[in-house]
């Protein structure tokens, strides 16, 4: 039977996420035809511009910015006025859903200034980086990928929040590594970038991974490629060492 209850915390997460998600609904267009709601898509159309001068900040002259305000505005007065009810013609729509997408990423970007927060909260709180990107920062950027693999568990799909449970991680350490990496370099603008230290927490990290993954693997093999439910127990307590032991070692060293 499929639960369809939805919980406390996720209640309590989704009236805190509400301000959020009504600006960023506000500012980043979706033309797409199963989210067409086109007083929306308008309105968004028209923010958008202010949004992308506030987070360019001093990019733009002041010729430039007004001109920008005028065709954003003007575009969504004639969504508005000559798109239908029900959907917007092809030949619009895809030119405004990569618009969109450019002012979605704008939106990673902010959230990633996150990471800036956290490190004038450790100023304050006297508590080490190390562990507040273990706990606070690890679970802030978790919260989405959990509340998406728990809805696809609730709705009968276990084998695509499994799949989700380990893509995310694999993704995040591939793409994630490797776009840090250009990033850094190109804002040091240098052809060569000097070895990056692995902290103790980090090879802490890296060896619970390969644990985790291992006793996955070990398990199936000996359960018909099947991971019985009982096991969850066993990654939470592994979870918990993990923390136990990283802690253990940023105050140790």
């Amino acid at each position: 039977r499929v639960v369809q209850e939805t919980s406390l915390i996720e209640k309590f997460a989704t009236i805190l996420e509400l301000p959020f998600t009504a600006l960023r609904s506000a500012t980043v267009p979706v033309p797409c035809e199963d989210h067409w709601i086109r007083p929306l898509v308008s309105l968004s159309t028209a923010t958008s511009s202010f949004w992308v001068l506030w987070y360019l900040d001093k990019s733009f002259t002041t010729m430039l910015a007004a001109g920008y305000c005028a065709v954003s505005i003007s575009l969504a007065l004639c969504i508005l006025r000559y798109t239908e009810d029900d959907k917007m013609p092809l030949v619009a729509s895809v030119p405004l859903s990569l618009y969109g997408f450019f002012i979605a990423a704008t939106w990673i970007d902010v959230i990633g200034k996150l990471v800036s927060m956290l490190e004038f909260l450790g100023t304050l709180t006297r508590i080490p980086s190390p562990i507040l990107g273990m706990t606070v920062l690890a679970w802030g950027n978790s919260m989405g990928d959990l509340s998406a693999n728990i809805a696809m568990a609730k709705k009968g799909m276990p084998d695509m929040a499994t799949t989700g449970c380990f893509a995310g991680p694999s993704f995040n350490l591939l793409v994630g590594t490797g776009l840090g990496f250009l990033s850094l370099q190109r804002k040091l603008d240098m052809s060569y970038i000097s070895p990056v230290t692995l902290t103790p927490s980090i090879r802490i990290g890296f060896l619970f991974i390969l644990i985790n993954c291992s006793s996955a693997i070990i398990c199936g093999m000996f359960c018909k490629w099947e991971i019985p439910h009982r096991y969850s127990y066993v990654f939470f307590a592994m979870y918990a060492v993990y923390i136990f032991v990283c802690v253990k070692a940023v105050f140790l060293t």
